[in-house]
């Protein structure tokens, strides 16, 4: 007979002319009634089984012992169904960053979800990605500004119960490094002389320097914190 792994029941008939006792191998099994009178009707002899909780199925095996003889009956009962695993799918894997950083909200949501379990991260909160906060829907992300000119990337990683785990690139841009001079062009008297032509600088990048190069025989310049210092012969 067959029992199914969750409140299994199942049933079998003995007739006999003879009184009979039936007894069973594995105490996960339970037999009524467990013994009878002999009878040319047929008794119904009720299997229950206790329920399976491993993910493998099982058998027992129902003896019935009448006089000097004896039959046997065997009892199947199937394999728990192991659940779905949780699954964690981000609503986006990449995050790109531009160099100023700011507040980026990653939403998410969790297939199978297991009763008290949190998404949880694999690391530790330090890094140039400043902080992080993650809510029952959505992984909340502070990039701190990128102040060198090199982009760089950050992978964070998330575990949900014992197997689940995703992770989440942070790629971030580097800043832009802009030279303004107040005007392009200088023009000089023929007699030569000196000009200044004054410059700011977007996002300086710490011991950069400012080099001129390809400068006629007839030209020389220096370079100030503020200027460009031009002499023409």
């Amino acid at each position: 007979v067959e029992v199914a792994a969750t409140a299994g029941e199942a049933s079998f008939n003995v007739t006999s002319n003879q009184n009979w006792v039936a007894s069973a191998d594995a105490d996960w099994v339970s037999l009524e009634p467990a013994s009878g009178s002999a009878s040319e009707k047929a008794v119904a002899v009720k299997v229950t089984a206790e329920d399976n909780e491993t993910t493998e199925a099982r058998e027992a095996t129902v003896t019935l012992l009448y006089d000097r003889f004896e039959a046997t009956v065997t009892v199947e009962q199937a394999a728990a169904v192991k659940p779905d695993a949780p699954v964690i799918v981000l609503e986006k894997s990449v995050v790109e960053v531009p160099a100023e950083g700011g507040s980026y909200s990653i939403g998410y949501t969790i297939e199978n979800p297991i009763e008290g379990v949190e998404l949880g991260y694999l690391g530790t909160e330090e890094g140039w990605f400043g902080s992080f906060e993650v809510t029952e829907d959505a992984i909340i992300v502070d990039i701190a500004p990128n102040t060198d000119v090199d982009s760089r990337t950050k992978s964070l990683g998330f575990v949900y119960g014992e197997e689940a785990q995703c992770s989440l690139t942070i790629n971030q841009a580097g800043v832009v490094v802009d030279l303004t001079l107040d005007k392009s062009a200088v023009e000089a008297a023929s007699a030569g002389g000196d000009y200044a032509v004054a410059y700011t600088i977007d996002n300086p990048q710490a011991g950069a320097t400012i080099e001129i190069t390809a400068l006629e025989s007839w030209l020389r310049a220096t370079v100030s914190d503020t200027e460009i210092l031009i002499s023409v012969d």
